[in-house]
């Protein structure tokens, strides 16, 4: 023993150079291996890739606004205030006036 220091002092000090490093979830940490972190590395440098990248990274803003308003414009017409006014009446008016004719 060295002067001055006492078997409790360096008691203590074995004790906190054995537990500097420790954590709760030491379990998980210890199953980490090499090959966990070559999947991970993978996994993050292809976090975001698609078999279809060439067609998607031709898709501009331009080509969702028009498929946006071909979806908006599917079934328009430039007469749809008369075409609306269509009801059964009208229809029925039309087959009549069709049966005298024919």
């Amino acid at each position: 023993m060295l002067d001055g220091i006492s078997s409790t002092s360096v008691t203590n000090w074995n004790d906190a150079s054995n537990l500097r490093h420790e954590h709760e979830n030491s379990g998980i940490l210890d199953s980490i291996n090499n090959s966990s972190i070559s999947n991970w590395n993978t996994a993050y440098s292809r976090n975001h890739t698609h078999s279809n990248k060439s067609v998607l990274d031709g898709i501009s803003s331009t080509s969702v606004t028009n498929w946006n308003d071909a979806s908006n414009l599917k079934h328009s017409h430039a007469n749809s205030g008369i075409l609306d006014s269509i009801n059964n009446s009208s229809i029925s008016n039309w087959n009549t006036a069709y049966s005298r004719n024919h």
